[in-house]
């Protein structure tokens, strides 16, 4: 009864309170703001300034796209980037409007690829789950770097450290990579210490994916990987660019700050990040004595262009999407199915228990922790 209550009425409470906490955190945060020098600076930059900054951005968008869809194609050679670009978008207005740290709309880009492209529910969920291990890898590689070199700057501004820091990290990445090319799971074996069940199966299907792709295609994680920087390399031109265009001067150690507090801003349990989002850039502006109308400029331009996405996903391609997936599939989509080799360590035996991959009847939470999209798959699960 409990669980029952709390699935009607609980989630309802708790989605109804985040957003009214981020309202009250965006409005407190503004409350100061000179709004008619923010609209000298929104005006400032030239119409083709602006164009060039929303062709940067929608670039991004593209190559975030490329990368899930080139790894969509190691178990479903034939599919659609444009289908993979609307499914993404779809996914971004569901995890972008929900409470929580970016996510909430995976469930339904698992459902998506087998209801509406025909991969079988243990592919679509290992292609999922390899995207995000790209995604949350490079967030963490970034935070990692950009924290070490800015919080060095602040105190002594030698960089030894901060490099120390740029090193260490494509080393380790390298080495994992080696580690998996040998036949072994290091955070599957790591893991068991701190999970077990679905989170452990999750672990190991996601570095099974990789060895298989390294086996497959050593070239193709290459470009997973440089596709992720080449999107981190946009991601910090497009907030310095922001930031010029509304009339910042400042170097790129201030510009790497500001957006390193953005990116951790991003994590809070708060749709979209409501009310953290716009404290990081007053945050960011004030420690580099920049103007408040600066700040509140950036953030009213993020947040229109993210909400602008946001609409453009429900509005445009969740319908799609959900038409696409009502949609059975062929029978040679249904029969396609690329079985990922078991990977032996040293001693002929697997590195950790292989992960059963659910039929389709057990889809629901059970084995994967997503929820059922029927039944409250659009929520966080």
């Amino acid at each position: 009864m409990v669980s029952m209550a709390w699935r009607r009425y609980g989630r309802k409470t708790l989605f109804l309170l985040t957003w009214l906490v981020g309202l009250a955190w965006a409005v407190w945060v503004f409350q100061d703001t000179p709004w008619n020098q923010v609209f000298l600076r929104l005006r400032r930059a030239s119409p083709w300034a602006w164009a060039g900054w929303l062709g940067l951005n929608v670039a991004i968008l593209g190559v975030l796209a490329l990368r899930w869809w080139w790894m969509a194609r190691l178990f479903h050679p034939r599919l659609s980037f444009w289908r993979i670009l609307v499914y993404r978008q779809a996914a971004f207005a569901v995890n972008y409007f929900t409470p929580g740290p970016q996510f909430g709309g995976e469930p339904l880009q698992v459902y998506w690829l087998h209801r509406g492209e025909g991969l079988p529910l243990s592919q679509a969920a290992s292609a999922l789950l390899l995207e995000k291990a790209f995604e949350v890898g490079g967030n963490f590689a970034f935070l990692v770097m950009a924290g070490v070199l800015v919080g060095e700057s602040a105190l002594d501004g030698s960089g030894k450290i901060a490099w120390w820091a740029f090193a260490a990290v494509p080393v380790g990445m390298v080495a994992y990579g080696w580690a998996l090319a040998r036949g072994r799971l290091p955070l599957s074996a790591l893991g068991r210490r701190w999970f077990s069940g679905k989170w452990l199966a999750r672990l190991g299907r996601v570095e099974e994916a990789l060895q298989h792709g390294l086996r497959v295609s050593p070239g193709a994680v290459l470009g997973w990987a440089a596709l992720t920087a080449l999107a981190w390399l946009g991601m910090v031109a497009e907030y310095a660019g922001l930031w010029y265009l509304l009339g910042a001067r400042w170097g790129w150690m201030e510009a790497l700050r500001a957006l390193f507090l953005t990116r951790l801003a991003l994590l809070t349990p708060l749709p979209g990040g409501m009310g953290a989002l716009e404290a990081a850039q007053y945050a960011s502006a004030s420690w580099s004595e920049q103007p408040s109308a600066l700040a509140a400029g950036v953030a009213l331009v993020i947040r229109a262009r993210d909400v602008l996405l946001g609409i453009l996903g429900w509005v445009l391609a969740f319908p799609m999407a959900q038409r696409w997936a009502s949609v059975e599939p062929t029978r040679d989509a249904r029969s396609r199915e690329v079985r990922l080799p078991p990977a032996p360590t040293a001693g002929g035996r697997h590195a950790h228990p292989r992960p059963t991959f659910p039929h389709e009847g057990n889809f629901a939470g059970k084995h994967h922790g997503f929820p059922s999209p029927g039944k409250g798959g659009q929520g966080r699960g």
